[in-house]
């Protein structure tokens, strides 16, 4: 019976391997149909505890903060991107006027710029056509552009052990000029302009490039102290800039600094709310896909799809993050 289940085994890791090959060197192109694996149903309003009239509803911005939408592999169907499922999740609360706030679990160590933005232009927007309030509680991670979208609330809360701060903006970049050399391989770019490949991998940066560059980053920071400004009224401009360096901040640093207002867990985000909110008892809803159940306020309430296996990549887990300009904490995302 061993022997049976070795030899199976075996058999199974080398068809998964003739999978990867065949699919990486484009020997055929499979026609598989896993049937509604690939779609992806629309938000209904789940209960996780509580019966009162009045609602909180749980909201989470979860992973790194991105536009686009994942590929699900040969399944078939895309991952929804983490702004469209919260912008989906927030015109459901809106819709329903015994919801009367948010909880906002922020567990994200940043993403891009534009991406960051939208995020913390959703909460602020839901803010003002509802009138109704909303707590950010930061779990694990809530840094950079995580912290961003946290400002746009009423409350911050951060748990206990909650990594948070980074406030800043990266450009990743190398320069592989030498690599390139080694094996012979030149860059043979055609530009319009000085400046249209500034930033390139394939060579050494020049001065001015670099000065160019640096204007956008001061820009793009000019804007994240702006938004910390004014979502954290307590501080004054010069002490967000103070504070601003990049680094990350523990729970009890960010408290005593004041980017976030209290420290406490998740049902301490539930109670401040209804506080603002002026409710003594309420039910706790959030929005997940049909026939999801979250068991109590610690479950996950992302939506993000279920993360199906990619054959397409030979090295199974890699991080890939494109050029550009990012509020990301990238220690968080490394490979």
């Amino acid at each position: 019976m061993r022997s049976r289940n070795i030899m199976r085994t075996r058999c199974s890791v080398s068809l998964l391997s003739a999978l990867v090959l065949c699919f990486g060197t484009g020997c055929f192109t499979p026609i598989l149909d896993f049937g509604s694996i690939g779609q992806v149903s629309p938000l209904v309003e789940v209960r996780v505890s509580g019966d009162a009239a009045a609602k909180v509803a749980l909201l989470e911005v979860s992973g790194v903060i991105a536009f686009d939408q994942s590929s699900w592999s040969f399944f078939g169907g895309q991952k929804p991107s983490v702004i469209s499922r919260l912008q989906e999740a927030l015109d459901l609360a809106a819709a329903d006027p015994a919801v009367k706030g948010l909880v906002l679990r922020v567990r994200s160590p940043g993403g891009g710029v534009a991406a960051s933005e939208t995020l913390h232009h959703l909460i602020k927007t839901w803010k003002l056509q509802t009138h109704k309030p909303v707590v950010a509680f930061l779990q694990e991670i809530a840094a950079s552009g995580g912290y961003y979208v946290a400002v746009a609330s009423d409350h911050v809360i951060a748990h206990p052990s909650s990594i948070t701060g980074s406030i800043g903006v990266i450009m990743p970049g190398y320069n592989l000029a030498n690599l390139m050399d080694r094996f012979g391989v030149e860059d043979q770019s055609l530009t319009s302009g000085a400046f249209k490949d500034a930033g390139s991998s394939t060579r050494a940066m020049r001065e001015d490039e670099r000065a160019q560059l640096q204007s956008v980053i001061d820009d793009l920071f000019s804007r994240f102290v702006d938004v910390v400004d004014e979502g954290r009224p307590k501080l004054d401009r010069f002490a967000v800039e103070r504070l601003a360096d990049g680094r990350i901040y523990t729970a009890n640093q960010a408290f005593e600094s004041g980017l976030v207002d209290e420290i406490g867990h998740m049902d301490a985000a539930i109670d401040r709310l209804k506080q603002i909110a002026g409710v003594s008892s309420v039910q706790l809803v959030t929005y997940k896909q049909p026939g999801a159940s979250p068991k109590n306020i610690y479950s996950d309430f992302s939506n993000r799809a279920p993360d199906l296996p990619d054959l397409s990549l030979i090295s199974l887990g890699a991080k890939k993050i494109p050029a550009g300009f990012y509020y990301l904490w990238p220690a968080a995302v490394s490979h």
